[in-house]
């Protein structure tokens, strides 16, 4: 386990964390106002899926931008291939009484009613990219997922219901990039988010909100273009990155903005009414200058708790992170609560494959996926340097006082570990029980990308994950792909998977994979506490 300092930081003094964090929520002063960034005014029109369930032809000049990194190079893509071996030391001994998930009883949905099954996939996508930006999320029926250019929904068994290119339903005549989707089990609503990709320097900048009309992916939608402006946002900006999460009353985007050029300009984040976004009426937003890959919060609870701050969080390679606050109802300013000092390095090489020595990109230890607030505590994943291996740091931060646990998880010694995401489900008395997603490969053993998911049973608090999760899908190298999906996602299912598994014990996972026939492919995994 890592030696983290731990610096006074957040509102008084930072204590060391330790035991299971409080769950009493409070109020907490914000140390700063930020700046604003921008402004921007959306406006909507109606579209419906089609109810066409073939998957949309690929389009040649549908090529999503990359993942940038702060420099403006793709992220990771200037890491060294590296030739670690062997071992990783054995991380610190977890807190005395943790059970491991395999004690504890994850299992995987495929023994329930519902199973697992494989996504989109890069045959049958709407985009020629070699990245899978993927993202899924689930309501009572249905499961919607994201993944490049295309929205392909399923029934919970696999069946696909309805298939739309993105470009089609946005109704979008330039580029786009990066999509994600969630779910409001309150409102029961879908929405999702992408950007647009200028082609030219005198492109502007927009940012697409799309908003379920009823309880269903595969009806009619509102969508909003959203027409930014500010100096985060000028002609030709890329808007790159974009996160989508949510609490009681808004939908919580930001997005990493760089010029035509490539040049970083900021970090913009923003809040959407949904009140209004649910409706099809236009809205004004104002975005905030937050650090670079600021993640917002997905709240937890069924439905969705009501809270009267929202955190938003940074991982700061070298640092530690960064936390910010809004208040919730109404949306207002967001401001820099502090910093919480506990320093990691991120990934120092590349992913290993066995049998080629082409390698795979794991970011730059930005939190890749929404964050997840429970009451006032936020947890967290990314990508982290453990001893030369890529791997996957998780925890949780108290927001009202700065104690943070923290723990890592890895599949196995010799592992390269990468590409997390987390899920939150809040069990009252009992604590919260906590899914983590993420990928990994074992060159030493010859184990190429595999999908794996672990957890934490309620009242578990944070221990090392390390050779107890549960591998979803074993796929293939590739010697054509040297990218890896920049992001996955973990959604807490808002209903009883059976007679005996109720509400909140169930999470669906997204993660990639590579197939035998040397491309991409999605895998969607439902796996519970019961």
């Amino acid at each position: 386990m890592h030696s983290y300092r731990r610096p006074a930081a957040l509102v008084a003094a930072l204590l060391m964390a330790g035991g299971v964090l409080s769950a009493a929520p409070s109020a907490v002063a914000a140390v700063a106002s930020v700046p604003v960034a921008g402004t921007g005014k959306a406006t909507a029109h109606s579209v419906t899926v089609k109810s066409a369930t073939t998957s949309p032809k690929a389009l040649a000049a549908a090529t999503p931008g990359p993942v940038l990194g702060k420099d403006g190079k793709p992220a990771g893509s200037t890491l060294p291939s590296g030739s670690t071996s062997g071992a990783r030391p054995a991380p610190g001994a977890a807190a005395a009484g943790l059970r491991s998930p395999a004690a504890a009883g994850l299992t995987s949905a495929s023994t329930l009613k519902d199973p697992s099954f494989t996504g989109t996939g890069e045959a049958n996508s709407s985009s020629t990219s070699p990245t899978p930006y993927v993202t899924a999320a689930v309501n009572a029926t249905q499961v919607a997922e994201t993944v490049n250019l295309s929205l392909q929904v399923f029934s919970k068994t696999g069946t696909s219901l309805c298939t739309e290119s993105l470009a089609s339903l946005l109704g979008a005549l330039g580029g786009l990039t990066e999509p994600r989707i969630q779910y409001d089990n309150a409102a029961k609503r879908y929405s999702l988010v992408i950007a647009s990709m200028p082609s030219t320097s005198s492109d502007v900048p927009v940012f697409y909100l799309a908003t379920s009309q009823a309880d269903t992916a595969c009806g009619a939608w509102w969508v909003y273009t959203i027409i930014l402006s500010g100096n985060q946002y000028p002609l030709g900006g890329q808007l790159n990155y974009p996160y989508l999460g949510q609490d009681s009353t808004s939908l919580l985007a930001s997005t990493n903005n760089f010029t035509f050029g490539s040049s970083y300009l900021g970090t913009g984040a923003f809040a959407m009414p949904k009140s209004v976004a649910y409706t099809g009426n236009p809205f004004n937003i104002t975005t905030y200058s937050v650090d670079f890959s600021t993640a917002p919060p997905t709240v937890a609870g069924i439905p969705i708790q009501s809270t009267t701050t929202t955190y938003w969080l940074a991982a700061v390679p070298g640092t530690g992170f960064d936390v910010f606050s809004m208040p919730t109802n109404p949306a207002g300013a967001i401001s820099f609560v502090g910093t919480v000092g506990a320093a990691f390095s991120p990934p120092s090489r590349r992913v290993r494959q066995p049998g080629t020595s082409d390698t795979l990109d794991p970011l730059d230890g930005r939190i890749e996926s929404s964050v997840v607030q429970d009451g006032h505590v936020v947890w967290f994943a990314n990508g982290i340097d453990d001893s030369g291996f890529p791997t996957v740091l998780y925890g949780a931060i108290d927001a009202t006082n700065g104690n943070i646990s923290d723990a890592l998880a890895f599949h196995g010694n010799g592992t390269d570990d990468f590409n997390p995401s987390i899920g939150v489900s809040d069990q009252g008395s009992r604590g919260v029980a906590v899914w983590l997603n993420w990928a990994y490969t074992d060159p030493s053993a010859g184990v190429p990308v595999s999908d794996t998911i672990n957890g934490v049973f309620p009242g578990n608090s944070v221990p090392n994950l390390t050779g107890s999760d549960l591998t979803l899908v074993t796929g293939t190298s590739t010697t054509s792909i040297t990218t890896f999906g920049a992001y996955s996602s973990v959604e807490i299912d808002p209903v009883a998977s059976s007679s005996t598994c109720p509400a909140g014990l169930t999470a669906l996972s997204a993660q990639e994979y590579f197939t035998s026939a040397s491309q991409w492919g999605t895998f969607l995994a439902r796996t519970s506490f019961c």
